[in-house]
């Protein structure tokens, strides 16, 4: 803790602070040194990968049929979840110059119990959608692995996957289950990341399971908006190596706006404070949601003097950082308390 004790957190001894660490920010209030978390038991997974895409001028896909075709994916995000199946996928264009050459990347398709015949079935809807829109399916990849550890190193090998860097930075958006079950919603949803996605933007999704698990205690921090999700999102506007403050101000301003395009048509959601942008406006509702107010004041209890801080963490409002520019927060200055 702040003062220095160490204390056990869990569902009898300093409930509160057990509530608190888990979706509140672990950080916030002390240092954990240990944990104890469950296991599960090993199962088969299965996995799929291909992509679609308006690059290849002799497949002849216009950006209409290609955006048709990504709205029928977004279609199976339901059907997908439910049966708690995970999708990673990519949706890139070319920017601006060439806004009609676009790729949706599916690395992978997830689903654990299932063999590589039962997932290809899962997906043959979709394939037939793809084919009756005149979309050919690029780079077909079933794997079949006995374990999710074998499944994970195959599919995410340590040396692909960074985080971060001096070129990019990015903005998250937790996209509810709504988004995709009204029609309406579904392609206003789709609007709003088609344009920004043409304007520059490039986006990193995930459709997987949330919810309520009525088997464990989940009552917990996490933010709520998380258990009504069925997207989550996230936007980078990167820049080349060695750009100036003015070039990453001018990108990082622009991801804001962007994302106001996102959250006009999720009112509401919020966003995931691991991987949220640090210039998120209303952090407090984006990353936390109706849980700020208690966990607010049990910051105020554990920690008053503000022995840990964060730029988008629990009562950070209490505090400014000197010599900062707008949208290129460095945190390099003085912290003083507002």
């Amino acid at each position: 803790m702040p003062d220095g004790r160490f204390v056990t957190a869990n569902q009898d001894h300093n409930s509160d602070l057990f509530w608190a660490l888990r979706g509140g920010g672990g950080s916030t209030f002390g240092v954990v040194t240990s944990a104890v978390i469950a296991a599960y038991p090993k199962m088969p997974v299965a996995t799929l990968t291909y992509n679609i895409t308006t690059a290849i001028p002799s497949q002849n896909v216009t950006a209409e049929k290609f955006w048709a075709a990504v709205q029928a994916f977004w279609e199976t995000f339901p059907r997908n979840a439910d049966a708690g199946h995970y999708l990673y996928h990519r949706i890139v264009c070319q920017g601006p110059a060439q806004p009609e050459l676009c790729t949706l990347a599916l690395h992978p398709h997830w689903a654990n119990g299932k063999t590589a015949a039962e997932l290809e079935a899962w997906n043959a809807p979709l394939f037939a959608r793809f084919a009756a829109l005149g979309i050919p399916v690029n780079n077909v990849v079933l794997k079949e692995f006995p374990s999710l550890y074998q499944a994970f190193n195959f599919t995410f090998p340590a040396a692909n996957e960074g985080a971060g860097g001096s070129t990019i930075h990015a903005a998250s958006r937790l996209f509810p289950r709504e988004n995709f079950e009204n029609q309406e919603l579904l392609i206003k949803t789709g609007a709003a990341i088609r344009r920004v996605l043409e304007a520059g933007g490039r986006m990193l999704a995930y459709n997987i399971k949330t919810g309520v698990n009525p088997a464990v205690n989940q009552d917990n921090a996490v933010l709520p908006a998380w258990r009504k999700n069925l997207m989550f999102a996230m936007l980078t506007n990167p820049w080349t190596e060695g750009p100036s403050i003015e070039t990453i101000t001018t990108n990082s301003k622009k991801l804001v706006e962007w994302m106001d395009q996102w959250r006009a048509v999720s009112p509401g959601a919020g966003s995931y404070l691991n991987e949220g942008d640090i210039n998120e406006p209303d952090f407090q509702q984006s990353f936390y949601g109706n849980n700020y107010p208690r966990l607010y004041e049990l910051k105020q209890l554990y920690d008053p003097t503000g022995t840990f801080y964060a730029q988008t963490a629990v009562g950070s409002e209490d505090w400014y950082v000197t010599g900062q520019e707008p949208y290129y927060p460095t945190t390099n200055g003085r912290l003083c308390r507002k």
